[in-house]
């Protein structure tokens, strides 16, 4: 069975009508391990030793977060540019995470239809997470 790791990132948990709803159904699942970055670090003092460990202890690596101004939250960010340094998870000798599963589940503040050529974002969500 596959180990999951789930990195949960909401800057204002307090105002979410969805993603504290999915992390707490997530969180009740055996054999997922849960993260609540902002709760692990709410002042962006990464633990990057200890990221990279949980990193090669899962299988499946998922990051839930709500898309903000057609990005990740800042630390979203901030994990990515730390943890998934050179050697560890790519150029020489990064080859740590080969094997593994990204998935992200993303919340954004529209409906569906908005995603969509013809939607008044004009392109659709994949589109934004190109980056």
């Amino acid at each position: 069975m596959a180990r999951v790791l789930l990195y949960y990132a909401h800057p204002g948990q307090r105002h979410s009508q969805v993603n504290a709803r999915m992390f707490e159904a997530a969180a009740t699942v055996d054999g997922i391990t849960v993260v609540d970055l902002y709760r692990s670090y709410p002042r962006f003092d990464i633990d990057i030793d200890a990221e990279q460990q949980r990193l090669l202890d899962h299988d499946v690596i998922l990051f839930q977060y709500p898309v903000f101004w057609y990005s990740s939250p800042a630390l979203v960010k901030e994990w990515l540019d730390l943890v998934l340094e050179h050697g560890f998870a790519y150029g020489d000798g990064g080859t740590h995470l080969s094997g593994k599963t990204l998935m992200l589940a993303l919340t954004a503040a529209g409906p569906r239809e908005a995603y969509c050529e013809d939607g008044y974002q004009h392109f659709p969500l994949r589109t934004f997470l190109t980056p």
